[in-house]
């Protein structure tokens, strides 16, 4: 018959293998972690879209072949004003492009109204229609060290936003159409000066060295909405 303290070496061993089962499984999820957050950097976008009572988050993956969306999912506390948020983060956006449209101004023929730097350096997307008044149909892409054009982008609806990869290889344009609801309460909401818009959200990728693009279409029929894309999930 074993005795007491065999017993209790014998009891033990099953905990240890557990405490050693939990810190490799601890370490395993830190390292898929940094992983995801390294792929993240080059293949992955995300966007929020919102509007007065809805909040929408989008993951899109440009790898090769067809692009791939996920909706995400996460916990709201009830607080946060989603439309709020993203419009304060629009604006901050913005007032930085406007600054760096000033540092350019002088070296180009039109009046530059806001840019985009790569990471690196090497390219600015720059665009002539003031978004604060207008939609933004057009930009274009120069080589930053003598502003030589390099493309043209353009959009059958409007540019929302812009956002580099980490290696300054390809640019993410987020793009939206709109049309106006024609139900009767649109019509109706339409002739007493409120129109009820519709929009439709989608992004595109283009390539800098081949000048190809893919597009993927995120979201349709948003009542009034807005959107922000990022290069880190919107809850973080």
């Amino acid at each position: 018959m074993p005795t007491l303290r065999q017993s209790l070496k014998s009891s033990r061993a099953p905990l240890v293998y557990l405490a050693v089962f939990v810190v490799l499984e601890v370490i395993a999820a830190h390292w898929d972690l940094a992983v995801a957050d390294s792929t993240i950097a080059q293949n992955d976008v995300f966007v929020e879209i919102v509007n007065y009572h809805q909040s929408s988050e989008y993951r899109i993956t440009f790898s090769d072949g067809s692009p791939k969306m996920t909706i995400l999912k996460s916990p709201s506390d009830g607080r946060d004003d989603p439309l709020a948020r993203i419009m304060s983060s629009i604006s901050s956006t913005r007032s930085s492009q406007r600054q760096a449209a000033a540092s350019l101004a002088a070296h180009l023929d039109q009046p530059i109204r806001w840019a985009n730097l790569s990471p690196d350096g090497r390219f600015v997307l720059a665009g002539f229609e003031d978004p604060s008044f207008g939609a933004m149909k057009s930009a274009t892409l120069y080589r930053a060290t003598d502003l030589v054009p390099i493309m043209r982008i353009s959009s059958e609806g409007r540019i929302r936003s812009s956002l580099w990869s980490d290696d300054s290889e390809s640019l993410t344009i987020l793009e939206s159409t709109e049309r106006m609801k024609k139900t009767l309460w649109g019509m109706l909401a339409a002739i007493s000066g409120h129109p009820i818009e519709l929009t439709a959200f989608y992004a595109r990728r283009v390539d800098i060295a081949t000048r190809s693009n893919v597009r993927v279409n995120i979201a349709d029929g948003i009542e009034n909405g807005e959107a922000e894309l990022r290069a880190k999930p919107p809850t973080q």
